[in-house]
């Protein structure tokens, strides 16, 4: 493949949303900011993947890569805790299809997380320790940002997760 095929195949990415999400003027402005074409579809985990065409052929990434966004430290201690059993479910599927997962938390990061800056009674030690056993356990990489950087990290995950895969064939 040549690297200017390769460009018309990136071009080509769709971002699927999970119909679960929740319609708002934040959601409106999320997706238009990724920068892709967006429709939405039950995903089995997840908020966010994609697809891609290739020779008139669609590919979904449905079943390899998807990534979950959280607004807040205060929301991911809800899913490790009263909502742990339905989180643990949904990262269990996602390695079971063998899929990449990417986490990205909002107005959080690890220094807030030691020092307890959130409102939730869930410690700082037993959060730390959740999220290093599910990045441990489910091929989970997390991702601490703004809202702001949040649709620039989706539109990264995508692009680069179809352009490792296309790297193999370019010719050079």
């Amino acid at each position: 493949m040549k690297p200017a095929e390769m460009d018309r195949i990136l071009d080509t990415i769709t971002l699927i949303a999970d119909t679960r999400e929740h319609v708002t003027a934040e959601y409106e402005k999320r997706i238009a900011a990724i920068g892709y074409p967006c429709r939405r579809e039950a995903l089995n985990f997840g908020d966010y993947s994609g697809e891609y065409t290739r020779d008139g052929k669609v590919y979904s990434l449905t079943s390899e890569l998807a990534i979950e966004r959280k607004m807040s430290l205060d929301e991911i201690c809800g899913n490790f805790g009263k909502g742990r059993r339905r989180f643990n479910n949904e990262f269990t599927r996602a390695a079971e299809a063998g899929a990449k997962m990417h986490l990205i938390v909002e107005n959080g990061n690890y220094e807030k997380i030691i020092a307890e800056k959130y409102r939730s009674k869930f410690s700082g030690n037993s959060l730390m320790s959740s999220i290093i056993a599910f990045c441990d356990r489910y091929n989970l990489t997390m991702h601490f940002c703004t809202p702001e950087t949040t649709p620039i990290i989706i539109n990264k995950l995508l692009y680069h997760h179809v352009r490792n895969k296309l790297m193999s064939e370019v010719e050079v």
